[in-house]
């Protein structure tokens, strides 16, 4: 499989998930940063990163972000500043989350380096999920808080 194969298999179970666990399933409310999407369609610049995912849940500025990462560019200076402004923008709204897509060989360290960049900010209370295609989307909450969306 190549890269951007990979890549896209991920955003698309970012995709999947994100629309069950916050959306009710309704996958049209989950922007994606994808080839095949329309300047509309794709998710709004956070800095100067766009994420793979995003979905605002209501109007007080609540959103869910995802981002997909293969084994070749979870480690890089790149990576580690996306996600980075990725938790910033979900500290500005509480109840936002951040989830991170990435192959199962990968889970604990894409865990890990999420969880060291929170503590560096000092952004321990941002919720965020880590999903693999192994653990069938297996989340990792750092608070007992369960986010829906409302319409």
């Amino acid at each position: 499989m190549s890269e951007s194969e990979e890549h896209s298999n991920l955003v698309a179970m970012l995709h999947s998930y994100i629309a069950d666990r916050f959306c009710q399933g309704d996958k049209e409310r989950v922007l994606t940063d994808s080839i095949g999407s329309d300047s509309i369609d794709r998710p709004p610049s956070i800095g100067s990163h766009v994420p793979d995912a995003y979905v605002m849940l209501d109007r007080s500025g609540r959103v869910i972000l995802g981002e997909a990462k293969s084994l070749r560019d979870l480690e890089n200076s790149h990576t580690e500043a996306q996600l980075t402004a990725f938790l910033r923008r979900c500290n500005s709204v509480d109840h936002s989350t951040l989830v991170l897509a990435v192959p199962w060989p990968i889970e604990r360290l894409a865990k890990a380096l999420l969880l060291s960049l929170q503590v560096r900010e000092g952004l321990s209370h941002i919720e965020i999920a880590v999903i693999s295609e192994a653990h069938h989307l297996q989340t990792l909450p750092t608070r007992g808080r369960s986010v829906h969306c409302s319409g």
